[in-house]
């Protein structure tokens, strides 16, 4: 069937991070089969690569097929790089193009991405649904992120950003009525320092501790509304009781270009068993 590898993914000294899974296979075994593999393991996202005269590769949570997932690709890098010799910048053809994904050595891994173009969102209609006030509101709300479109949600203060609860249900409501796949609170408490809470489509509407792109897209929202972030920014997704939260690094060079970066781990390394041997 194919080999298999589990890594953390986004972790720091108090951060636990996230677990992901990555598949290495022969040939492309299919949507169905992918998702099937994905869904009994029950990681938050398991990337499944091949190589057909580039390295492909297709990422699914145990719901659906994510066009985008820095997660896997950072994994995907450090597992490659474990099983090779002198290479430390890898290339995969996704769904949205050609990723590069890079380290120095150090134990981080880097994306060399660029975010998506924001649009604003001003129907408060689609927030009460939500059941957000317009009082905790410290911003532009807009629509933006990276293969995978989100609802960015400045909020005032962390009280604010860990004190919201949504429904599931109406989350994938608000995503379909929208045609995003998730929905992004942030509250920025210095230029270089902003705290996130994500809640998407790939986990059928729950909260995801760990999401790069939705952290990329902070970029994207900050160069469209002036949100006043550094060039070097940390992250930290999920909720503050949250056992599997993210640690996120952003960077901008001088030429503009963006860089996504986080520890990654490699932990074990099986092989996955058709599902008929037990």
């Amino acid at each position: 069937m194919g080999k298999f590898w589990l890594a953390r993914v986004f972790y720091d000294e108090d951060i636990s991070g996230n677990l992901t899974g990555v598949v290495k296979l022969e040939s492309d075994i299919g949507i169905e089969t992918s998702q099937g593999i994905a869904t009994r393991l029950q990681l938050p996202d398991t990337a499944f690569i091949w190589n057909n005269k580039t390295m492909q590769h297709r990422t699914f949570s145990p719901y659906e097929e994510l066009k985008f997932c820095t997660q896997t690709l950072l994994a995907s890098a450090a597992v490659q790089y474990g099983q090779s010799i002198g290479f430390a910048r890898f290339q995969y053809e996704t769904a949205v193009g050609i990723v590069s994904v890079f380290t120095e050595g150090d134990g981080f891994w880097w994306i060399d991405s660029n975010p998506d173009l924001v649009i604003p969102y001003s129907d408060i209609h689609g927030l009460t649904q939500l059941g957000i006030s317009g009082e905790v509101l410290a911003g532009k709300v807009c629509i933006g992120g990276v293969g995978r479109r989100r609802l960015y949600i400045p909020v005032a203060t962390e009280d604010d950003l860990y004190s919201i609860r949504l429904i599931p249900s109406k989350v994938m409501h608000i995503c379909t009525e929208l045609g995003i796949t998730g929905i992004s609170f942030f509250v920025k408490l210095r230029s270089d320092y902003v705290l996130l809470r994500v809640f998407t489509t790939s986990l059928a509407g729950n909260e995801d501790a760990a999401t790069g792109g939705a952290a990329l897209g902070l970029i994207g929202y900050d160069q469209y509304c002036s949100f006043g972030l550094s060039s070097n920014v940390r992250v930290d997704q999920g909720h503050i009781e949250s056992s599997s939260r993210g640690c996120i690094y952003l960077q901008q060079d001088s030429s503009g270009r963006t860089f996504l970066g986080a520890k990654v781990e490699v932990l074990a390394e099986g092989s996955i068993l058709p599902k008929q041997m037990y």
